[in-house]
């Protein structure tokens, strides 16, 4: 009889064992996998500002893009920034310790930076093409080049690479 309760017992402690590892293994494939979406979402997000930046020199320099393609662009950036917050709380609900929910929180506090950004510029462009409409071209495509381009741009550059970087890291 104690022989029978003693091989019970171990049984139920690789049992339990072999569970709380599947367990964790899920739970680390899960997070794999939530990093790898979030580093789509801001390749995507970063192709994104580019083809509307490209948009926004196009309408203002050459005068000639599709609207539609600059709406296409700008709808496209702010779903890709609309995903990835939604992949952080995510995140951030399946987090198990304290240090992954500030990292999630980080995480959430860059998207607003770069959502910050990317609305300063889409005022700034909407701006600037009132003031192409007003025939001051040589002053929006100054405003342009040294707000938009050299300053709020490089700006969102910056953070999509640290976002990129970030991900990368907890892909590995």
């Amino acid at each position: 009889l104690a022989f029978q309760v003693l091989v019970t017992a171990m049984l139920l402690s690789v049992a339990a064992v072999t569970w709380y590892y599947v367990d964790r293994i899920d739970y680390y494939f899960d997070r794999n996998r939530l990093a790898g979406a979030q580093l789509d979402s801001v390749i995507r997000m970063s192709s994104a500002m580019n083809r509307y930046s490209e948009n926004v020199a196009e309408l203002l320099l050459l005068g000639r893009t599709e609207l539609a393609d600059f709406h296409e662009a700008r709808n496209s950036l702010d779903a890709s920034l609309s995903r990835l917050e939604d992949l952080i709380h995510t995140e951030i609900r399946l987090a198990d310790t304290e240090t992954q929910r500030t990292i999630g929180e980080q995480e959430l506090a860059r998207v607003q930076t770069m959502r910050t950004l990317y609305m300063d510029i889409d005022m700034r462009t909407q701006r600037l093409l009132f003031m192409r409409e007003q025939d001051r071209l040589d002053e929006a495509i100054r405003i342009f080049r040294e707000e938009i381009e050299e300053r709020l741009d490089t700006a969102l550059e910056t953070e999509i690479t640290a976002a990129i970087a970030e991900e990368e890291v907890q892909i590995r």
